[in-house]
C-alpha cells in the first residue's frame, strides 16, 4: 500500500519538475529576446552616433569652407550660402561669362582660380555645377551657337567644370546640369531680375549624400 501511495506523490513531483523546467525554459527565451532587442538597439545607437560625428565633421567643413571663400571672394557679387549639410555658391552671369557666350571670360577664369584652393581642400564632397539663364528665347544672331536657353546653360556649367577639373587638387566627383530658365530666384518681367537669373551655382554635397 505504501508505494502505491507513493507513485502518485513521485509523478506529482515529477509534474511539478515539469512545469518549473518549461517556466525556467520560458524565462530564458524572453531573457534572451530581450538581450537580442538591446543589441539592437546598441548597433543602432552606434550608427546614429557615427553619423552624428560624421555630420558633424561636415558642418564643420562647410563652416570652415565658407568662410575661406568669403576671404578670397571679398567684394565679390558671389553669394555662398549653406543649406543643411551643403554648400551653394552663386556666381552671376557677368562674372564668369560674356554675355550670349559660353566660354568663361577672363575674369571668370581669374574668379575659379581664385576659387579652386578652396575647393581641393574639401576632398570628401561631390560638386554639382548648375547653369541658369533668364526667359528671353535666344536671339537669331546666337541661334548658330544655341538652339536654346537651356542647352546655353548646359555649356556654361560645362566650361565651368572643365576649367575645375584642370586644376591641380581638384579630382573631385561632378555632374554637370543645365536649367534654362527653369528655376527664377527674380522677376523675369525687369532688367534688374533677368540679370540676376542669369546664373550659374556650384553646390558641394559630402560624398556619402551624393546623387546615385
Amino acid at each position: 500500500m505504501k508505494i502505491f501511495w507513493l507513485l502518485p506523490v513521485a509523478m506529482l513531483l515529477l509534474g511539478c519538475n515539469g512545469a518549473e523546467t518549461e517556466q525556467k525554459n520560458s524565462e530564458l527565451s524572453d531573457l534572451s529576446n530581450q538581450v537580442k532587442a538591446l543589441q539592437s538597439e546598441n548597433m543602432q545607437l552606434k550608427a546614429t552616433t557615427k553619423e552624428y560625428k560624421g555630420t558633424s565633421q561636415e558642418l564643420i567643413a562647410q563652416d570652415r569652407l565658407i568662410k575661406s571663400l568669403e576671404k578670397k571672394l571679398d567684394k565679390q557679387a558671389v553669394k555662398i550660402v549653406r543649406e543643411d549639410n551643403r554648400t551653394r555658391i552663386m556666381f552671376p552671369e557677368r562674372l564668369l561669362f560674356r554675355a550670349g557666350e559660353a566660354q568663361l571670360a577672363a575674369s571668370g577664369i581669374s574668379l575659379l582660380n581664385e576659387l579652386a584652393p578652396a575647393l581641393a581642400e574639401e576632398k570628401n564632397v561631390y560638386i554639382l555645377v548648375a547653369g541658369h539663364t533668364d526667359n528671353r528665347q535666344v536671339g537669331p544672331k546666337l541661334k548658330s551657337r544655341f538652339v536654346d536657353n537651356l542647352q546655353l546653360s548646359a555649356l556654361r556649367a560645362w566650361h565651368v567644370v572643365d576649367f575645375l577639373r584642370s586644376q591641380k587638387g581638384l579630382q573631385h566627383k561632378m555632374a554637370i546640369v543645365g536649367y534654362g530658365d527653369e528655376f527664377p530666384v527674380a522677376k523675369n518681367s525687369i532688367s534688374g531680375g533677368r540679370q540676376e537669373n542669369r546664373r550659374v551655382s556650384l553646390t558641394l554635397v559630402p560624398l556619402r549624400n551624393r546623387p546615385k
